[in-house]
């Protein structure tokens, strides 16, 4: 018989901020204080940048382990979804060869079997420009990052849920090595009440890429344009009348966002 005294503490105390939760791995403890790991392959590790020995990150060392596609998950502490608008995160991949390692963003608003996927790269897509990431012959490679910035779906807030955990899953493929760094969920010091959000109306929408976009309010934020994966491809300061040309892109969505004011579907035809 063994006995555990303590195991469970209640509180009433938040284990985040009210605006979200910041991390950048730079603790020598891992998984950092409150985040856990669902890993059934293998777990996610702590590690520090090849150039930059001081900077830590979250590794998963795909090219040392075949997890054959299994999802390894880092989860991030419990958060309140209502004040949190835009997810944003870096990471650092190489895809080594024709193996193909994947990395996803899932959230959980309720129960732990409901996991929804928020974000996913594979293969080249998720491979970085410039990265140059070789642990197995060459330790002096030099990473380069992507930073990623999610706007979370409408459900995430139309669900009334007031607990969300986020899992950043490694789905391995035996190629190459990813790092995480520099997670940030919510905008650090936002009071966001989603009752007082901007109402925005976008025309036309579809379009061929130049949109027309007023608000109810003259607001002078900064505000950024992202794609299906989450990369940014614009950014400039709204108004109460603004446009938005984005006639260099692809066909496909995008998402709006005036962090902490407001955000939107964007669809280039």
């Amino acid at each position: 018989t063994k006995v555990w005294a303590d195991l469970i503490k209640v509180t009433n105390e938040p284990v985040t901020d009210y605006w979200g939760l910041e991390e950048d791995f730079d603790g020598e403890v891992f998984p950092p204080e409150n985040w856990r790991l669902d890993c059934p392959a293998h777990a996610w590790e702590h590690a520090y940048d090849l150039v930059n020995t001081t900077n830590g990150v979250a590794q998963f060392p795909n090219y040392w382990v075949n997890t054959e596609g299994a999802y390894d998950m880092l989860i991030t502490p419990g958060f309140d979804p209502t004040t949190v608008n835009v997810i944003q995160f870096d990471y650092a991949h190489q895809m080594y060869s024709s193996y193909v390692d994947g990395l996803e963003v899932w959230c959980r608003l309720d129960i732990e079997e409901n996991w929804n996927p928020m974000w996913s790269a594979y293969g080249e897509d998720l491979s970085v420009e410039d990265c140059y990431m070789w642990f197995w012959y060459d330790t002096g490679g030099e990473p380069d990052w992507e930073t990623v910035t999610i706007v979370p779906p409408n459900y995430w807030y139309e669900s009334g849920a007031t607990c969300a955990e986020l899992a950043f899953v490694n789905v391995g493929g035996y190629g190459n090595h990813i790092w995480l760094d520099n997670i940030t969920v919510g905008i650090p010091g936002s009071t966001d009440d989603l009752e007082s959000k901007a109402k925005i109306n976008i025309f036309p929408n579809p379009s061929n890429g130049v949109f027309n976009i007023s608000l109810d309010r003259d607001i002078r934020e900064g505000y950024f344009i992202t794609d299906a994966l989450g990369r940014s491809v614009k950014f400039g300061v709204s108004s109460q009348r603004f446009n938005v040309d984005l006639s260099d892109q692809p066909p496909g969505l995008y998402i709006l966002s005036i962090p902490g004011v407001v955000s939107s579907r964007l669809v280039i035809n």
